[in-house]
C-alpha cells in the first residue's frame, strides 16, 4: 500500500502548475505577476488534493477538471485580450511536459506508483521550462516589443525615458480626468523626485503610502500627490500616485497624467519599466 502525504501532493502539484503557467506566460509574452501565477497554481493544486480525497466522486468527474483548469487560467491570466490563445498554449505546454514526464518515467524504470512519477515531475518540468524558454526567447521578446511603447515622463523639473507595456489588467483610472493611470516602479522614478521626496520614499515607506502622504502635508508637493485604491486577485490596497507635468507615449503628449508608484520592479527581466492602461 502506497502512502501519499497531502502536503507533499499539494506542493508538487502547485510547483508543477506554476512552471506550466510560467512557461505559458513566457511563450505568450504575458506580463503576469508572480502572485497571480501562484494563485492560479494553488487553485489546481487544491483541486487535485480534494479530488484525491474524494476519489472516486463528483469532484474528480467530468467536467470538474476542466472547470478547475479554467479557474486557474482566469486567476493567472484573467483580463488578457488573448485569453483563448493563452489557454490553448497552456494545454499544449501541459501535454508536452506530461509526455516528457512519462518518457522519463519509462527511461528511469520508475513507473511503479503515482508518487514515483511525481518525484520525477519537478526536475523534468524544470528542464522542459529551461528548454522552452531558450527556444522561445526571441519570439517572446519580439511579442513584448510589439506591445510596448516609448514613454517620457516630466515632473518636478526633471524628465525620464523608459519602456512601457500596454497592460489590459491595469484598471487604474484618474478619478478627475478619467484617463488611465500609468504604473511605474519606484527605482525608475527616483531621478524625477527632489531630495525631500526621495528621502520620504526610502526603505519600505511605500508599504504604508498613507504615512508618506501625511509626511508630505504642508509641503509644496502635497497637492500633486494622492492615494489610489487598487485590487488584484488576493490583494487589495492603496498606491501612492502623483500628477506629472507631462507624459509622452509614442510621441503622443498627455498633460498632467497620474503616475502610480509601484514599490517593486514591474518586470523580472527588466524588459519594461511601466504598465500603461488601455
Amino acid at each position: 500500500m502506497q502512502i501519499i502525504y497531502l502536503d507533499e501532493y499539494f506542493l508538487l502539484n502547485g510547483i508543477a502548475d506554476y512552471l506550466l503557467l510560467l512557461t505559458t506566460a513566457k511563450i505568450c509574452a504575458v506580463a503576469a505577476t508572480k502572485r497571480r501565477l501562484f494563485c492560479g497554481a494553488a487553485v489546481v493544486a487544491l483541486y487535485a488534493v480534494l479530488a484525491l480525497l474524494e476519489k472516486p466522486g463528483f469532484i474528480g468527474s467530468f467536467p470538474m477538471p476542466l472547470l478547475a483548469a479554467a479557474a486557474m487560467l482566469l486567476a493567472a491570466f484573467g483580463g488578457e485580450k488573448r485569453l483563448l490563445r493563452i489557454s490553448l498554449v497552456f494545454f499544449a505546454v501541459s501535454a508536452l511536459f506530461g509526455g516528457a514526464v512519462t518518457a522519463a518515467s519509462y527511461l528511469s524504470g520508475r513507473t511503479q506508483g503515482r508518487m514515483a512519477d511525481f518525484r520525477l515531475l519537478i526536475p523534468v518540468f524544470a528542464l522542459c521550462y529551461a528548454l522552452v524558454t531558450l527556444l522561445f526567447r526571441h519570439t517572446g521578446r519580439n511579442a513584448v516589443r510589439s506591445e510596448t511603447a516609448a514613454v517620457q515622463i516630466s515632473a518636478f523639473g526633471n524628465e525620464i525615458r523608459l519602456l512601457g507595456l500596454w497592460d489590459t489588467g491595469n484598471a487604474l483610472y484618474d478619478p478627475v480626468t478619467g484617463r488611465p493611470v500609468t504604473i511605474v516602479g519606484l527605482q525608475e522614478l527616483r531621478p524625477l523626485f527632489p531630495p525631500l521626496i526621495r528621502s520620504l520614499l526610502g526603505g519600505t515607506a511605500l508599504e504604508d503610502p498613507a504615512s508618506v502622504l501625511c509626511a508630505l502635508s504642508g509641503t509644496e508637493y502635497m497637492p500633486l500627490f494622492r492615494l489610489l485604491p487598487y485590487s488584484t486577485i488576493g490583494e487589495k490596497g492603496m498606491l501612492l500616485a502623483f500628477r506629472s507635468d507631462k507624459i509622452v507615449i509614442n510621441g503622443k503628449e498627455q498633460q498632467g497624467g497620474l503616475i502610480a508608484i509601484a514599490p517593486r520592479p514591474l518586470s523580472d527581466g527588466n524588459t519594461y519599466s511601466a504598465l500603461l492602461g488601455t
